[in-house]
């Protein structure tokens, strides 16, 4: 039986770009993280506070306007493929305590939470990637002249794809219909569910459900484990298909000014293919950035 697997070959470099994300409420994500991992936890933690009935850490409920969203769609095969998105604006509801930390948990997918001392210090490095917007606090407890401001959405608006598995011994299109692509050879667009007959398409090696399942088994892996080098527009932040990675520099410069809560987990950056202007960009990748 066929099924989609991701390609491991070329020339893999780790630790050059990590996948980042912030965690909440002290949390990771649903995978214990490994040694090579980078994790910076708030301190003290919201249990310990707790505890000692202390004020706990604030959060955001915080999305972007749907009003402001920007859809690009540059794939060269597919007009119809969304590449990136980023937001313009975003609202946001403050809960928890008031003590405030650099990077603010939030249950938002699409961008994290600065305070305005962070924003201030990520603005002075002129950052490739980085978009930032104030975030609009609201709340029914809040009269309009106590409004709360100094909260600021940063997103990670670079470019670079990431490698999705590919088709092994099987037709790259819908199990059912036939039709629709599942994976986009040139932008990465997946279609785990077919956008013409809306059936699954894909489904884990070990969640199969015997022989007349359809849907085509996935080798279980960490697929944002390969970004290619080849499509990269020399930022430091990037983002491909819902997930963001920042570069080593960026790291090792939060690490230096002591900001929490994130962490970063290790990746491979495929230099194959890359042209003399990416080649330059991945050298600079190898200064440090001031504090």
């Amino acid at each position: 039986m066929g099924k989609l697997v991701l390609d491991k070959r070329g020339d893999l470099r780790k630790g050059v770009f990590y996948r980042f994300d912030v965690q909440f409420d002290d949390a990771t994500d649903s995978e214990e993280p490994t040694p090579d991992w980078i994790v910076i936890p708030r301190t003290p933690t919201n249990d310990v506070l707790r505890v000692k009935n202390n004020e706990t850490w604030m959060w955001i409920a915080e999305g972007g306007d749907l009003d402001t969203e920007v859809k690009i769609k540059d794939c060269t095969v597919d007009s119809t493929h969304e590449t990136h998105r980023y937001y313009t604006k975003f609202i946001g509801i403050p809960y928890g305590g008031k003590r405030i930390s650099p990077f603010i948990p939030t249950k938002n997918f699409c961008s994290f939470a600065l305070s305005n001392d962070l924003r201030k210090r990520i603005e002075s490095l002129k950052i490739r990637g980085a978009r930032i917007d104030p975030i609009v606090m609201t709340d029914e407890d809040l009269k309009p002249d106590e409004k709360l401001k100094g909260f600021w959405a940063f997103q990670f608006v670079g470019r670079i794809v990431r490698r999705m598995p590919k088709p092994v011994d099987v037709p790259n299109r819908c199990p059912h219909c036939g039709k629709a692509k599942i994976v986009c050879e040139t932008c990465g667009d997946w279609n785990g569910t077919c956008k013409i007959c809306h059936k699954a398409t894909v489904v884990a090696e070990d969640k199969l459900d015997g022989p007349e399942d359809k849907r085509i088994p996935v080798e279980r892996l960490r697929w944002g484990q390969i970004i290619e080098g080849k499509t990269w527009d020399g930022s430091d932040l990037v983002s491909s298909h819902g997930i963001n990675y920042a570069s080593k520099r960026f790291i090792d410069w939060l690490l230096r000014i002591h900001a929490a809560p994130f962490y970063a987990e290790p990746v491979y950056f495929c230099i194959d293919g890359m042209n003399d202007q990416q080649k330059k960009w991945f050298d600079d990748l190898q200064r440090p950035f001031e504090v």
